[in-house]
């Protein structure tokens, strides 16, 4: 195969082109899409409609808190309820990640 070339001496001056004038271009303005969130949080949701009450239930004691700590809590806990669905293991060991997460 040949691979026709050619060899060529430029000096300044020869050949320079008169610049284009500034002629900038925008894009076209275009209305926004609506996409759904990425991330949604459930306590965000509306209320389920038929949705109701039946039974309260109590398990044990609340968890004191203070301030914001309440955001620490419900990522440690959604954290334990996370490990259990992707890797279930025994009570006694499910118990002893939880303690190691929080």
């Amino acid at each position: 195969m040949t691979i026709a070339t050619r060899a060529e001496t430029v000096r300044p001056g020869d050949g320079e082109r008169e610049p284009l004038p500034y002629a900038p271009r925008w894009f076209p303005k275009r209305e926004r899409a609506a996409h759904p969130r990425k991330f949604l949080r459930a306590s965000d949701a509306p209320p389920a409609q038929a949705a109701a009450i039946g039974e309260v239930l109590a398990f044990g004691e609340g968890i004191a808190v203070r301030g914001d700590e309440m955001a620490d809590v419900g990522s440690g806990l959604h954290a334990v309820i996370a490990a259990e669905l992707v890797n279930p293991v025994g009570a006694a060991e499910a118990i002893a990640r939880a303690e190691a997460i929080t």
